[in-house]
């Protein structure tokens, strides 16, 4: 048996099915490669290079789909996009707590961009009754401090628009990419990491579901009917004092009066849908 088993073995190393080990060999190291990114901007994140950034990362990844799918008509629904202005909170951001934020980048429908230029953002879509997702950006690698600005954002979304069914942040740092998904359940979050092969697919297929996803997919609830209409805002400087508002609070659902000098918005607001009795 010893010998059948012994020309069994001689015949596959003959063959070069095994190789047989050499004791006085040294093993050679693995060689660990860490991904990154040419355009992605760093130190410090800047957040208009930031949506540059995620912007192509979506039509490179949108443009290779539609080669796959030989389907031109496969389009993008949404962009990224920063802030207009960068020295006041977005509209309806102030909560029960009297707190003023702003996010470093959002998502919005491709009408809130402006037909010359789709990079353009329209400044009246940027709030929160009208924004998909609210993100932060953070230079460092811990994550701890993003995830807790991007759930303010997100509070911030499910007050302005209590018929959402879940509310969608995101946090990017260094080398981190983190998705949030919170209700009235819970929070779960997803961390996606940029310096290896698995997260940099990760990465990209969450930037294409992203810009290319339904209103359902960020919490729209399809029996309840939106329609749209300008307002006129007071929205102060960031960290400045909170302006006597009445009622003008995210949570009453109550559409702020106009008044002078305030900031034009395009207000979203729920109506009854039009397939009920």
């Amino acid at each position: 048996m010893s010998l059948a088993l012994t020309t069994a073995y001689d015949d596959a190393v003959a063959h070069a099915c095994n190789a047989p080990p050499d004791l006085n060999s040294t093993p050679e190291p693995k060689t660990r490669y860490r991904w990154g990114w040419r355009e992605f901007p760093t130190t410090p994140i800047d957040e208009n290079e930031l949506v540059i950034f995620l912007n192509s990362i979506a039509d490179s990844a949108l443009s290779a789909a539609r080669s796959i799918r030989k389907d031109d008509s496969f389009q993008a629904k949404n962009r990224f996009a920063a802030p207009v202005d960068k020295h006041h909170a977005i509209s309806l951001s102030y909560g029960p707590d009297g707190e003023d934020v702003r996010a470093n980048f959002i998502v919005l429908p491709l009408t809130a961009f402006s037909d010359e230029r789709e990079l353009e953002v329209k400044e009246a879509h940027v709030n929160f009754t009208a924004m998909l997702l609210a993100g932060e950006s953070k230079s460092a690698h811990n994550a701890r401090d993003g995830r807790i600005r991007v759930q303010r954002y997100m509070r911030r979304i499910e007050r302005a628009r209590p018929w959402l069914r879940f509310a969608i942040g995101m946090s990017v740092g260094k080398d981190f990419v983190a998705l949030s998904r919170g209700d009235g359940s819970g929070l779960e979050r997803i961390e996606i990491s940029l310096t290896d092969g698995r997260g940099c697919i990760e990465f990209i297929r969450t930037i294409l579901g992203i810009v290319v996803a339904d209103k359902e997919a960020f919490g729209h609830n399809p029996e309840i009917d939106i329609e749209e209409r300008d307002v006129s805002l007071v929205v102060p400087e960031l960290s400045a004092a909170r302006p006597h508002t009445g009622t003008n609070t995210a949570t009453s659902g109550a559409i702020p009066a106009t008044s002078s000098g305030g900031r034009s918005s395009r207000w979203s607001n729920p109506t009854a849908p039009s397939n009920l009795p």
